[in-house]
């Protein structure tokens, strides 16, 4: 899911490196900015706030070559692959991590490996703005598989998707799931909840939408309207 700004990374600082040189030092970096994007992951379960200080101790073993670019990449990644955003507080020097476009919902467990699903709720929320408030069951997973979130037996990184669709999502008000109306046979479709419109807008949603389906240079979306149109 990384796929994005792993890519960009790749084409940064290459310069007049030889051909031979430049694959261990592209998996150097990526490598770095994995390893930087799992500590900042398990600042956020823990709700601790982080330093560029401890990041470099900790990550870098207080090396700073690149260490900007590295930083970069990851915040952006831990934006647009998870929903969570680093906000720094200068006063304290430090960084705050929260769900981003002032969402409320992380979908976190107590399990170690629980990954933040803003940025999936995000990705729906923007298939559904595409579809001019409504988006077929059809087209949210035909755009979630192009971009790489479906495995072959329907699992992704964030575990069971159409569990956090259809049940979780609607509990928590982000959305909801209706039959079409008229449909014969029955088809549905997913629209935002009271909740998605109270935390965030429109516009926040799909400037960051589209940011992630720029990153993936995914261009023939699927149909998201109720007609297919």
């Amino acid at each position: 899911m990384a796929e994005g700004p792993s890519r960009h990374l790749e084409n940064e600082n290459m310069g007049n490196q030889d051909e031979g040189a430049q694959a261990p030092f592209q998996g150097s970096l990526l490598g770095k900015m994995a390893d930087l994007v799992d500590f900042l992951l398990s600042k956020y379960r823990r709700k601790e706030t982080s330093t560029q200080a401890e990041m470099l101790r900790e990550v870098f073993n207080n090396e700073q070559n690149h260490f900007p670019e590295i930083f970069s990449q990851a915040r952006e990644c831990l934006q647009l692959v998870f929903g969570i955003e680093m906000q720094e507080n200068s006063q304290a020097h430090n960084y705050v991590l929260a769900p981003t476009l002032g969402l409320t919902y992380d979908g976190m467990t107590e399990a170690e490996d629980s990954k933040p699903k803003t940025g999936l709720l995000i990705l729906v929320l923007g298939v559904i703005l595409r579809g001019g408030g409504y988006a077929s069951q059809e087209a949210v997973r035909a755009v979630l598989g192009v971009m790489g979130l479906f495995d072959r037996r329907g699992y992704s990184v964030f575990g069971e998707p159409w569990q956090l669709l259809t049940n979780e999502w609607v509990r928590e008000q982000y959305l909801v799931y209706q039959q079409v109306p008229g449909s014969q046979p029955p088809r549905y479709e997913f629209l935002w909840g009271p909740r998605a419109h109270a935390e965030t807008s429109k516009v926040r949603v799909r400037e960051l939408w589209l940011r992630v389906i720029n990153r993936y240079q995914y261009i023939g979306l699927p149909p998201a309207h109720r007609d297919g149109s």
